[in-house]
C-alpha cells in the first residue's frame, strides 16, 4: 500500500490523469510510461496551506524591538536573508503601503501591508501565480520582561504544497536569520 493513498482518499480531490499533480503522483508510485497501471483519473492531495514560524526572545524592551522591526529599509543591514527593501509608497509601515523586497536566490516581490497594530504586530502580503504569501511579525512582552519575537509566513493556494517542497528549507533558514537579526538589532 502506498503512503499517499490514505491522504488521497482523505482529501477527496480528483484531478485528470494528464494533470501535473497526477503525473507527480504517478512518479511517486513508480509508474512510468504509457502502460501505467492506474484508473483514467488519479486521486491526489494538494496541500493548500503551509505555515512557517520562528520565535526568539530578546532582552530589549518591546518598544525598541518595534522600532527595529518597523525600520524595514534597514533589514539588509542585520539579516543576510534580505538584499534590498525599497519602499514604493513611502517609508512608513502604513496599511496599503507597498515594499519591493529582494532576497538571495529569489526574484524581487512586492509586499503590501495588510494589517498594523502599533507597537505589537504587522502583516504584509504578496501574490505569485498559484500562491498567496502572508508574512506576519509579532511582538509580546514576556513575564520576565523580555520581548518575544514571532515571525513567519502563511502560504495558501493550489501551488502552496509544491512551493513547500521546492522552497521550504530556504524559507525556514531565512526566518531563522531574520529572527536572530532582529534580536541583535533590537539589543544594539
Amino acid at each position: 500500500m502506498d503512503l499517499l493513498d490514505p491522504v488521497s482518499r482523505f482529501c477527496g480531490e480528483v484531478l485528470p490523469a494528464n494533470s501535473i499533480f497526477a503525473f507527480l503522483h504517478d512518479r511517486r508510485l513508480g509508474r512510468r510510461g504509457p502502460g501505467r497501471d492506474h484508473p483514467p483519473r488519479a486521486a491526489v492531495c494538494t496541500i493548500r496551506y503551509i505555515r512557517y514560524e520562528q520565535t526568539i526572545a530578546t532582552r530589549a524592551a518591546q518598544a525598541r524591538a518595534w522600532d527595529a522591526l518597523t525600520a524595514v529599509t534597514t533589514w539588509p543591514l542585520w539579516t543576510k536573508s534580505i538584499e534590498e527593501v525599497r519602499p514604493l509608497d513611502g517609508r512608513d509601515l502604513t496599511l496599503g503601503h507597498r515594499f519591493r523586497i529582494k532576497q538571495p536566490g529569489m526574484p524581487p516581490l512586492v509586499w503590501r501591508v495588510s494589517a498594523v497594530r502599533d507597537g505589537e504586530s504587522f502583516t504584509w502580503e504578496t501574490r505569485s501565480p498559484g500562491v498567496r504569501t502572508s508574512g506576519f511579525h509579532r511582538l509580546a512582552t514576556n513575564p520576565d520582561g523580555t520581548t518575544q519575537i514571532t515571525i513567519g509566513v502563511d502560504q495558501t493556494g493550489p501551488l502552496a504544497g509544491l512551493l513547500n517542497v521546492l522552497m521550504g528549507g530556504k524559507t525556514r533558514r531565512f526566518l531563522a536569520l531574520e529572527a536572530a537579526g532582529l534580536k541583535a538589532a533590537s539589543e544594539q
